[in-house]
């Protein structure tokens, strides 16, 4: 199974941001709208490939760690747009930090592959290093980048055309809600397994 442990942001800003790009994107060619119907606003801790029989020790460790989350508030900093998928970025407390960091380190070793690697370009050799020992690179050390991918479209230039469009989107939020979720090749959220209010 393919995992994220995720923050969950408020339903309302996180539905007006999913129409709003939905609204921008009409006449840009997209693979994929993250709409909060198919797929889920979320930020990404730890991306792990974990096989069934694990999964209720990755929920009973997860509801345990997350919640040191309670009460972090991060803030929306800008719109980036430097490759195919425009995400909205993120603060990074030092909390939250510490908090993913740990959640790596006890899930790593729960884990039963690497998860997908999609890019075009070939890992560099930390990258590499991050995947042997953890499975993953993203999210590990400076590869942490608090965000929520809004789209993946087909060329560049569509997606800074988006970023354009929505301008400043200010959305900042009070850590509430958490979970354990199951996501697809490209890491966005298909479904919430197990849902935590912290």
């Amino acid at each position: 199974m393919l995992l994220d442990i995720v923050i969950l942001p408020p339903k309302e800003p996180s539905n007006i941001l999913a129409g709003k790009v939905k609204k921008f994107s009409r006449d840009l060619n997209f693979l994929y709208i993250v709409d909060n119907k198919k797929l889920f606003h979320h930020i990404s801790l730890f991306h792990l490939n974990a096989s069934k029989k694990n999964l209720p020790r990755i929920i009973i460790e997860s509801d345990k760690l997350l919640k040191e989350l309670r009460g972090i508030k991060i803030l929306s900093k800008k719109i980036i747009a430097d490759g195919t998928s425009p995400t909205l970025e993120f603060s990074r407390p030092t909390k939250l930090v510490q908090v993913k960091d740990e959640v790596i380190k006890t899930l790593a070793p729960l884990r039963q592959d690497v998860m997908p690697y999609i890019s075009k370009k070939s890992p560099s050799p930390l990258r590499q290093r991050y995947r042997r020992q953890f499975g993953v690179h993203y999210n590990i050390g400076r590869y942490f980048r608090p965000h929520i991918t809004l789209a993946k479209l087909k060329n560049k230039s569509d997606s800074r055309m988006i970023a354009k469009r929505l301008g400043a989107f200010k959305f900042n939020f009070v850590i509430t809600n958490v979970a354990v979720a199951q996501v697809n090749n490209y890491g966005q959220v298909t479904r919430i397994i197990k849902k935590f209010r912290i």
